[in-house]
C-alpha cells in the first residue's frame, strides 16, 4: 500500500522561489523611488543655484565669481538633501542671455547593494534667463552726499533700462517735485534720500546697484603724444581728424563740425564749445587727464561710437584713476548720443533744455545733477547685465 506524499513543503519552496524576484523588484522600486525623491530636491537646489549665478553675472559680468557663488548656494542647501556629501555643481555653461547649471549627486542604495549596485547617479539641469533691464545710468560714488540730484523740469523716458546709484550718504539722492522718471528700475543703495514729490517709477532703496561693466575694460591709447596744439575754430564749417589735441581749443561762431571716424584724445586743457552743430559717426573722445569739453548753449549734437575695434561702443572715456572734476552739458537744441559715456571720475551736470536721445546708451559718472531736461533713453545691449534672472528650463 502506497501512501500519498505530503506536498505542502513543495508549495513553500515554490513560493519562496517566486518571492525572491518579487522582493528584489520591490527593493529596486524602493531605491529608485528614493532616487526620484532626491532628484526633486536636487532640482530645487539647482534652481536656487542657477538663479544666484544669473544674478551675479548680470551684476558683475564675472563668470568665475558667479560660478563659485552657485556652488556655495548649492552646498548651503545640502543639509536638506537626502543624498551623499559628494553632490556638487558638475558644470556651469554661459550662453548669450542665459546660463545653465548641471548638478550631479550619488544616492546610496539599500536593496540594490545585493546586486552590487551601491549608488545611483542623479543629475539635473537648471537654466535661467538673464532677466532684468540693462542700465542706462550708473552713478558710482559710494559716499558723495546727493550723488544723484533731479531738479524740477526733468522728464526721462527710460522704461527699457535701469538707473543705479551707489551712494550710501545721508542723503544719497535728492528727487525734487515737478519731475518724472519712467524707468524699468531706479536702484538706490542708500535708504536716506530727500524726496520732494515728482513721479519716479520703480524706485528701490537698500538695493544692490550694478557694478560698472566697463571698469578696467577700456584700452588705453597707444600714444598720447600731441599732434594738435591749442587754437581756435571759427565757423562756418570745420572738419577734424583723429589725433591728440593738447591745450585749449575754442569753437566760436557756432561752427558746423564734422568728425572723421577714429579716436580723439584731449589733453592738458579742453575744448570750449560755443554753439554749433557736431556730427560724428564711429568716434571716441578720450580724456588723458582732467581735461574736458565744455558744451555751451545752442548745441546740436549727433555722435555715435564705433561698432567694432578696441573702442567699440565707447563714445566718451577717460584715463582711470583721475581725481574728481566737473563735466557740464549746457542748454542744447539736441543731443543724440549712441554709445557709452564712461566718465567715472566726473561730476556730470546736464543743464536746462538738454534734449537727449540716447540709443544704445550708457552713462557712467561719479555724481550726476539733472536740471530741466528731456531725455529718451534706450540701453546698450552689449554692455552690462540687468538686475536678475528667471528660470527658463
Amino acid at each position: 500500500m502506497r501512501l500519498r506524499g505530503d506536498r505542502r513543503g513543495n508549495v513553500v519552496v515554490i513560493f519562496a522561489l517566486l518571492a525572491l524576484p518579487l522582493i528584489a523588484a520591490i527593493g529596486v522600486a524602493v531605491d529608485y523611488g528614493y532616487a526620484v525623491t532626491v532628484r526633486t530636491q536636487l532640482q530645487a537646489a539647482a534652481d536656487a543655484a542657477v538663479m544666484a549665478v544669473a544674478r551675479e553675472v548680470s551684476q558683475t559680468r564675472d563668470q568665475s565669481k558667479a560660478a563659485e557663488l552657485g556652488a556655495t548656494v548649492l552646498q548651503a542647501n545640502q543639509e536638506n538633501w537626502l543624498i551623499s556629501s559628494d553632490a556638487a555643481v558638475h558644470a556651469v555653461h554661459f550662453e548669450p542671455g542665459s546660463v545653465q547649471v548641471t548638478v550631479s549627486a550619488r544616492v546610496e542604495t539599500h536593496f540594490l547593494r545585493v546586486l552590487g549596485r551601491n549608488t545611483l547617479e542623479v543629475s539635473v539641469l537648471a537654466e535661467a534667463g538673464l532677466g532684468g533691464a540693462n542700465p542706462c545710468i550708473i552713478v558710482k560714488s559710494p559716499s558723495a552726499s546727493q550723488a544723484f540730484v533731479v531738479n524740477g523740469g526733468v522728464n526721462i523716458a527710460a522704461k527699457e533700462c535701469e538707473i543705479h546709484v551707489w551712494s550710501t550718504a545721508s542723503p544719497a539722492a535728492t528727487l525734487n517735485g515737478g519731475s518724472s522718471i519712467n524707468a524699468a528700475r531706479i536702484c538706490l543703495r542708500g535708504d536716506r534720500i530727500i524726496h520732494n514729490g515728482g513721479t519716479y517709477s520703480n524706485l528701490e532703496r537698500n538695493c544692490s546697484p550694478l557694478a560698472d561693466p566697463y571698469e578696467g575694460r577700456i584700452s588705453a591709447p597707444a600714444s598720447t603724444q600731441c599732434t594738435q596744439w591749442h587754437g581756435n575754430f571759427n565757423g562756418p564749417s570745420v572738419s577734424l581728424s583723429p589725433g591728440v589735441y593738447c591745450g585749449w581749443f575754442n569753437f566760436n561762431g557756432s561752427p558746423s563740425v564734422t568728425f572723421q571716424p577714429g579716436l580723439y584724445i584731449i589733453k592738458d586743457g579742453g575744448w570750449n564749445v560755443n554753439g554749433g552743430v557736431w556730427r560724428g559717426d564711429g568716434v571716441t573722445f578720450y580724456f588723458a587727464d582732467t581735461s574736458k569739453i565744455q558744451f555751451n548753449s545752442g548745441m546740436d549734437i549727433v555722435l555715435s561710437a564705433p561698432k567694432s575695434g578696441p573702442y567699440a561702443d565707447i563714445l566718451f572715456s577717460e584715463k582711470p584713476g583721475l581725481s574728481s572734476s566737473q563735466f557740464i552739458f549746457n542748454s542744447t537744441v539736441r543731443e543724440n548720443f549712441k554709445g557709452v559715456i564712461h566718465l567715472p571720475s566726473r561730476d556730470v551736470t546736464f543743464n536746462a533744455s538738454s534734449d537727449v536721445q540716447g540709443e544704445q546708451f550708457l552713462l557712467v559718472a561719479n555724481t550726476l545733477v539733472l536740471n530741466s531736461i528731456n531725455w529718451v533713453l534706450k540701453p546698450l545691449q552689449s554692455g552690462g547685465g540687468g538686475s536678475g534672472g528667471y528660470i527658463s528650463r
